[in-house]
């Protein structure tokens, strides 16, 4: 698996959108290599498995919306695992299951694997006690595009800042902006979406044998927290890079020109694991999901606001375009 894997990682790291995180693993200044093939071997062992994704477009009046990356890798990871044996429980706010539920439509999945979680109304609120299903046999959380909490002074100092240096840092973020969740413009929106990444955290302390994957495109997702902070916001190159970063790291993570291409990857070499390449959905799947979902208002592009098929601003060709290369890469070996 290390060497088809290793193949599939030079795939995940183009960068059409220049981001830059994607750009910087593949020259090795963040350090992702082989983490795919460590991530993929592991979830062939998996019982349960939690899946957390949605990541808001905030558009007045009214509840964000979810952006099209994120949940049609999840959607697809979720279908591989089922066929494995194992059990897929996707995690997301209330806002964004509609989208997911379409997607579990389309692929005949039970549409009881889908678990909203709220935010709490109040930052003190947000250490509630986890829903009954969140623990039992749960091997793995796995995030895909999902956005978590920023640094922190104790999360600076574990990376062996200085006093005068997380100062600094903290400077640069911004006044209240520790310990919140951002998009890539540098706004506030852990009120629609800290629910789930407060679990999450839970979680990973709770359960200390489960493992733990990021999947991301950008730096403020879960995971992210396992790059060094100055290393991470130097491949931003942004200047919001400080403030956005997520503070929480995975055991292992992916970084991606598009983070649902780490969820695709994933789920392809699962699928090949359980004999299911031939009844893989794939390209179909997505089309149809995509399009469906913007038709009936579910979800938006997450660069552009707009309510098409399109992904990180990218058309949906270019999407299905890399869902093929990375199926054939895995089909020939």
């Amino acid at each position: 698996m290390n060497t088809l894997a290793a193949r599939l990682e030079s795939l995940l790291w183009h960068d059409p959108a220049r981001r830059g995180p994607a750009a910087a693993a593949a020259v090795g200044k963040l350090p992702a290599a082989g983490h795919l093939a460590r991530a993929a071997a592991s979830l062939l062992q998996a019982r349960t498995a939690l899946l957390f994704t949605g990541f808001p477009v905030c558009r007045e009046p009214g509840a964000p919306v979810p952006e099209t990356d994120g949940p049609p890798g999840t959607l697809l990871l979720a279908w591989a695992l089922q066929h494995l044996g194992a059990r897929p429980r996707i995690v997301t706010d209330p806002w964004a299951c509609p989208l997911l539920q379409l997607g579990l439509e389309l692929l005949g999945l039970a549409a009881d694997c889908l678990h909203p979680v709220p935010s709490p109304s109040s930052q003190s609120a947000a250490a509630t006690s986890p829903p009954p299903w969140a623990g039992a046999e749960v091997t793995h959380l796995v995030a895909i595009e999902r956005p978590g909490p920023s640094h922190h002074r104790q999360s600076l100092a574990d990376w062996g800042f200085s006093p005068a240096d997380q100062h600094a840092w903290i400077q640069q973020m911004g006044l209240g902006a520790q310990d919140r969740c951002f998009n890539m413009r540098g706004e506030r929106i852990d009120w629609y979406c800290a629910g789930p990444a407060r679990l999450f955290e839970h979680l990973q302390r709770a359960l200390p044998e489960a493992t733990t994957v990021g999947v991301l495109d950008g730096g403020n997702e879960l995971g992210a927290g396992g790059f060094h902070p100055r290393a991470l916001a130097g491949a931003l190159g942004s200047e919001v890079a400080p403030r956005i970063l997520c503070r929480v790291p995975c055991r292992y993570v992916l970084v991606c020109g598009t983070s649902n291409w780490g969820g695709y990857a994933l789920g392809l070499l699962v699928a090949q694991a359980a004999g299911a390449l031939d009844h893989w959905p794939g390209e179909e799947f997505v089309h149809q999901f995509l399009n469906q979902a913007v038709q009936r208002g579910l979800c938006v592009d997450g660069v552009t606001g707009r309510a098409e098929p399109t992904v990180d601003g990218r058309p949906l060709a270019e999407e299905l375009q890399m869902l093929g290369r990375l199926g054939r890469t895995v089909r020939s070996g």
